[in-house]
Order: C-alpha cells, then sequence, then structure tokens
C-alpha cells in the first residue's frame, strides 16, 4: 500500500491524495499525474512538484502569513486549544456517553418491537383480507 499525491497540469498540487495497492505483479501503477513522494512537512501553498529534484516545493510559514495577514493587518495566530481535561471531566463524558449509548440502544429496541408489531398487523390485515375476498 502507498499514499500518493496528486497534481496538476502545472505540476501544482491540487491537494488530493489517495491510496493505491499494488497489482498481481506486486507493482504499484502511479497515475501520471501524481506521485509517491510525499510533500516536506512545513511548506505552504502553492505547492507543486519539481519534476527534475523529485521534490515538493512550496513557501515557509513565514512567507505565507505575510502573504495572508488578518484583517487588522497583524498576523494570524493559530487558535488555542485546550484538549486536556483533567481525570474527573474525562470520566464524566465518558459517563454521558454510555448513558446516550443505552438510550440509543434502549430506543432500536423499541422500534425493532414496533417494527415486528406492525409487520404482524399487516400479515393479518393481508389474511382478512384474502379470506374475506374468497
Amino acid at each position: 500500500m502507498k499514499v500518493i499525491y496528486y497534481y496538476d497540469n502545472d505540476y501544482k498540487s491540487n491537494g488530493e491524495n489517495d491510496i493505491i495497492l499494488p497489482d498481481e505483479n506486486g507493482q504499484y501503477n502511479i497515475p501520471t499525474n501524481a506521485t509517491d513522494i510525499a510533500p516536506e512537512p512545513g511548506l505552504y501553498q502553492p505547492l507543486h512538484f519539481n519534476i527534475d529534484k523529485q521534490k515538493w516545493e512550496g513557501v515557509s510559514k513565514e512567507e505565507w502569513e505575510k502573504e495572508h495577514p488578518n484583517e487588522e493587518g497583524n498576523l494570524i495566530e493559530p487558535p488555542n486549544l485546550n484538549l486536556s481535561g483533567t481525570d474527573e471531566e474525562l470520566r464524566v463524558m465518558f459517563a454521558n456517553m454510555q448513558v446516550q449509548l443505552v438510550q440509543a440502544n434502549t430506543m432500536v429496541m423499541q422500534l425493532s418491537q414496533q417494527n415486528a408489531n406492525l409487520s404482524q398487523e399487516v400479515v393479518s390485515i393481508k389474511q382478512k383480507l384474502d379470506g374475506g375476498s374468497e
């Protein structure tokens, strides 16, 4: 299995990648508009694949930020994501998810039972209609 990265006719990245599997001979058939060479970390758009050097080229983070300031003229700051929670917060979240899962499973069982009851009623009505038409 290989990851391939696509580019357009001008060798610019179109942002797409894919996973390919080997053929029956163990060979990878990489499309002509793709490469299995991954862009190096830290490269920013626009990316293009240099065929001669067999590598991706782009701009640095600093260059990209200079070209893309926010409305106030300041550089864009990455969001401050505080994804860590205390042990107790995580336990509460997990317990809530377990309750939701139990509720969902209960609802599925109730709907399955209603479906079975309705199916029995349909069969009963069909039998009455078939019996009454003879």
